[in-house]
């Protein structure tokens, strides 16, 4: 997301979730799911492979 200066807004909007949503996820209080890791994915622009290599570390 800072990468592409995303806001939390504007990635719920995205994906079509609500913000609480997108924080609470990223905060780590609510798993991801694989729809929402895909979802989240698609709209930065990453491969899921990637970013759950990169979790691993």
């Amino acid at each position: 997301m800072q990468e592409s200066s995303m806001s939390q807004r504007e990635l719920a909007r995205r994906v079509g979730v609500g913000q609480s949503t997108v924080s609470r996820v990223l905060s780590g209080k609510t798993p991801m799911t694989v729809d929402q890791l895909d979802a989240f994915c698609r709209v930065l622009r990453l491969e899921p492979s990637e970013v759950l290599a990169a979790a691993g570390r």
